[in-house]
C-alpha cells in the first residue's frame, strides 16, 4: 500500500526529518495537556457521580422494555460480596420483592470496602483489630493468626486451673448478649492448660502435679519462654510487610531495605548464641545502606547518614519490643506469687467459714484485677509490638445492610 505524504510535510531528505521530530514533540505536548485534563476531570467532586448517573441512564435504556412498572419495584444496587446477581435476585423473589439488581462499575476515586474474616473462630478477637482500624485490600488480615497469639500471651500471664474455668464459664454465660465476651473462652482455657503445666489452681500447689515447672521455681526460664515468642511474633511481622509489600508491587523497594531490617533483626539474635553470625549481621548493614542509596538515588552525604539513622531507629524500636515480651513473664510471676500470698493469708485463719470467705473475696478479687491488668497488656503488646510492623489500616469495613425485623 502506498502512503500519501502529508502537505505540512517539507520535501526533502533533511527537511523532512525535522518536520516530523517538531510535529512528534508537538503531539507529546498535546497529549501531556490532555492526560493533564483528564486527571482533573477524573479528581473532581462531580465526575464520579455524573459517570455512575451516565451507566444507569444506559442500564435503564437497555432493560426498559423488559421491565414493567405497573407496581412498586425496588432498584437494588451498591456494594456486595459477591458477584452472582442470580443468588441474590432469587432469595429477593423468594420473599416476593420484586426487584432489579444491578452491581456497577464504582465511580472513579472511591476505595472498595473490604470484608475481613468472619469466621466463628476468627470473630471473638476482631475487637483488637478494631481498635486500629480496618485492614486494606493489600494488607494481611491478623484476625486469622489472632485467635493463637492472644489465648498464648493471655494464658500464660493467668496460669490457674481454678481461674482459667472461671473466666471460661464467664465467657460462656455472657457471651450470647454480649459477643465480644467469647474471646474469653479460648483465653481461659488457655489458661486452665497453662495452670495444668504449671501445677496451679487457686494458688495451691499441692492439689494438682507440676507438669512442668512451678513459676517461682524458676524465674528465669519463665521469663524466657514470652521472650522467645515475642522474638518469632516480631519475625512475622516483618515477614507479613514482605507479603503486603509484594501485594503492593513494592517488593523490590522492600528488598533494598526493610528486608534488610529482617535479616539484621534475625542474624543479630543468632549471634548471641553463634558469634560467627556477626559476619551475617555486618553484611546486612552493608545491605541495608547500600539499598537505602539506591531507593534515594541520590549518592551523597546527606542520604547516607539518614539510612543510617533510619537503621538505629529501627533496630531501637524492635529491641524495645522484643524486651516488652519479658512483661508476660513477669506477670506469669506476679500471678503466682499474688496467689500464694492469698492462699497464705488464708492460713492465718483458723474458723472455716471465714476461711471459706475470704478464699471467695481474695480470688473474686484476682481475677478481676488480673484479668483487666492482663487483658490491657495483651491489647498493647498486640497494638504496639505486633500490629505497627505492617498493619496499615487504609480500608473501611464492608457493612451489609441489616435484615429488616419481620413484623406480625
Amino acid at each position: 500500500h502506498k502512503i500519501n505524504i502529508p502537505d505540512w510535510l517539507e520535501s526533502g531528505e533533511s527537511g523532512q526529518e525535522s518536520r516530523l521530530m517538531e510535529k512528534i514533540g508537538a503531539t507529546e505536548v498535546d497529549i501531556n495537556q490532555i492526560e493533564e485534563q483528564l486527571k482533573q476531570y477524573k479528581s473532581h467532586e462531580h465526575a464520579g457521580r455524573a459517570v455512575s448517573n451516565l451507566e444507569l441512564l444506559g442500564w435503564y435504556i437497555k432493560h426498559a422494555s423488559e421491565t414493567s412498572f405497573e407496581k412498586k419495584l425496588c432498584y437494588v444496587s451498591g456494594w456486595s460480596s459477591t458477584e452472582d446477581i442470580k443468588s441474590l435476585q432469587k432469595a429477593l423473589d423468594k420473599h416476593h420483592i420484586r426487584s432489579v439488581i444491578r452491581l456497577c462499575n464504582p465511580p472513579i476515586g472511591t476505595r472498595p470496602p473490604v470484608t475481613s474474616s468472619h469466621s466463628w473462630w476468627t470473630q471473638p478477637f476482631q475487637i483488637f483489630t478494631s481498635m486500629m482500624g480496618t485492614p486494606g485490600h493489600a494488607e494481611v488480615d491478623p484476625n486469622v493468626v489472632l485467635p493463637v497469639i492472644v489465648p498464648l500471651l493471655f494464658g500464660y500471664m493467668f496460669p490457674d486451673v481454678g481461674h482459667g474455668l472461671i473466666l471460661t464459664f464467664i465467657g460462656l454465660l455472657l457471651f450470647k448478649r454480649w459477643p465480644a465476651s467469647r474471646f474469653l473462652i479460648p483465653c481461659g482455657l488457655v489458661a486452665t492448660a497453662f495452670g495444668f503445666l504449671f501445677g496451679e489452681v487457686f494458688g495451691l500447689e499441692d492439689v494438682l502435679p507440676t507438669l512442668w515447672i512451678h513459676p517461682l521455681e524458676d524465674p528465669i526460664l519463665i521469663m524466657v519462654v514470652p521472650f522467645v515468642f515475642g522474638i518469632l511474633l516480631m519475625l512475622l511481622g516483618l515477614v507479613f510487610n514482605g507479603i503486603e509489600a509484594w501485594w503492593r508491587s513494592e517488593f523490590k523497594s522492600w528488598l533494598l531495605s526493610d528486608a534488610a531490617v529482617l535479616f539484621l533483626y534475625a542474624s543479630a539474635l543468632v549471634s548471641a548464641i553463634y558469634i560467627d553470625a556477626l559476619w551475617i549481621t555486618l553484611l546486612t548493614l552493608i545491605w541495608y545502606v547500600t539499598g537505602s542509596l539506591i531507593r534515594a538515588r541520590n549518592y551523597d552525604e546527606e542520604d547516607f547518614f539518614s539510612s543510617i539513622g533510619n537503621l538505629a531507629q529501627s533496630v531501637f524500636e524492635l529491641v524495645l519490643n522484643t524486651i516488652s515480651f519479658l512483661r508476660v513473664g513477669a506477670f506469669a510471676l506476679a500471678h503466682a506469687a499474688l496467689s500464694a500470698g492469698a492462699v497464705e493469708i488464708i492460713s492465718l485463719v483458723d474458723d472455716t467459714s471465714i476461711k471459706l470467705i475470704m478464699f471467695v473475696i481474695l480470688h473474686i478479687f484476682i481475677i478481676v484485677i488480673e484479668g483487666f491488668v492482663v487483658f490491657v497488656q495483651t491489647t498493647r503488646l498486640i497494638l504496639f509490638e505486633f500490629f505497627i510492623r505492617f498493619l496499615r489500616v487504609d480500608g473501611r469495613i464492608f457493612n451489609p445492610v441489616a435484615r429488616p425485623h419481620t413484623s406480625r
